[in-house]
């Protein structure tokens, strides 16, 4: 009950602070956004005669493929390193 009249004023003071502000329409620039959306994927496109795409992803697909190793291959050092008391620490 006393939370619930707290939770209420609180309300009207977001409210009544929200009511003070003025209000703006959207500027344009937002609004023609999907027109710049279109010219720089038509433009991605285009690249495709350039850059070999297939051959870049698996580029970076390999190097994170390589991190995902190494780190479990740390993970292992560290839960070795735990059963041995501390003996060769990974850390």
């Amino acid at each position: 009950m006393i939370t619930d009249l707290f939770l209420k004023l609180l309300d009207s003071i977001i409210t009544g602070v929200l009511g003070i502000l003025p209000s703006f329409g959207v500027p344009s620039f937002i609004t023609s956004a999907g027109g710049y959306v279109s010219t720089v994927t038509s433009y991605a496109a285009q690249l495709g005669n350039w850059v070999p795409w297939p051959i870049a992803i698996t580029g970076v697909l390999c190097v994170f493929a390589a991190i995902a190793v190494a780190w479990g291959i740390k993970v292992v050092r560290m839960i070795a390193s735990f059963l041995t008391l501390g003996g060769g620490s990974a850390a």
